[in-house]
């Protein structure tokens, strides 16, 4: 197995451990709102859900250091997020081209 195999997987496995937990972050938030807590207290669980998701954020960005395109390809998606990222008009593809048409023109700088 490579190294970008075995790095794609831990990230499959941690984004799922994420998906599980959010899950739990949400429905405490959500709670805490229709049973009307005071604002410190709601303050708590809405700083828990940004820092929940600012660990996905980290996690996201590990995962690009180490293999972009399986970060790109949202294969560790499920399928109903791929399908909304698609007709939403998210192409990977473009993105390459935007990435290769700023790179030749960086590269085309440096040479003169």
């Amino acid at each position: 197995m490579h190294a970008r195999d075995a790095d794609a997987a831990l990230f499959n496995l941690e984004y799922e451990r994420w998906l599980g937990d959010h899950s739990k972050v949400v429905a405490r938030l959500r709670a805490a709102a229709e049973e009307h807590r005071p604002d410190g207290e709601l303050r708590a669980y809405a700083d828990e859900a940004a820092s929940h998701y600012g660990a996905l954020m980290g996690l996201k960005a590990r995962a690009a250091a180490a293999d972009p395109l399986h970060l790109l390809s949202g294969l560790w998606k499920g399928a109903a997020e791929r399908c909304f990222l698609w007709i939403g008009g998210f192409r990977p593809s473009e993105l390459i081209k935007v990435l290769s048409l700023s790179l030749s023109l960086s590269l085309d700088r440096t040479r003169r």
